[in-house]
């Protein structure tokens, strides 16, 4: 009876919304994601402040691990204005990061370039720096990889980036790095 009534909404232009959001969480209600994903993309093609469509198509790009789609979404949000420019670059760089860690056995040189956009865009992101630095050491740029953590520490000195830190130096008696 609900689906009908939300399915009777849509014959609504100013209801339509509101009318694609009940479609959703009702199909999300009987576990049948591909039709509450279906009404999402729906809304977010047709208004541009539906910020709960945005939300859940993300959190859908997010679980399937499908980084560059996820990311076009925060680009996207951040037109719209849907995002703050803040939540917008912490989002790109936890993005670009992930993309890195996916690519970082695979395809080595890509994963470099994802996590230096993230180390670049925000300095004080530990993921983006600390997978910018591991590649880079790989690649012999052990110089450019301290330089890196360093930039980071200086932002938020967290544990991570001390046992990258440390991981360059593998040369160091326990002493020495004491």
């Amino acid at each position: 009876a609900a689906k009908q009534a939300w399915t009777a909404m849509l014959g609504f232009p100013d209801m339509r919304l509101a009318a694609l959001r009940g479609l959703m969480q009702t199909a999300l209600a009987q576990n049948d994601r591909t039709a509450a994903l279906a009404h999402a993309q729906d809304a977010w093609s047709s208004a541009k402040t539906a910020r709960w469509a945005w939300r859940a198509l993300l959190e859908d790009r997010l679980s399937s691990g499908d980084w560059a789609a996820a990311l076009d979404l925060v680009k996207t949000a951040l037109n719209r204005k849907i995002v703050s420019p803040i939540v917008a670059e912490r989002a790109r760089a936890a993005l670009l990061a992930a993309s890195a860690a996916s690519l970082e056995t695979t395809h080595p040189q890509q994963a470099l370039d994802f996590a230096g956009q993230s180390a670049k865009l925000k300095a004080g992101f530990v993921p983006g720096a600390v997978i910018a630095a591991r590649l880079l050491a790989a690649e012999g740029k052990t110089p450019r990889a301290f330089s890196l953590i360093e930039q980071a520490w200086r932002e938020t000195p967290h544990p991570a980036l001390w046992l990258a830190y440390r991981d360059l130096k593998t040369a160091e008696t326990p002493p020495e790095r004491a």
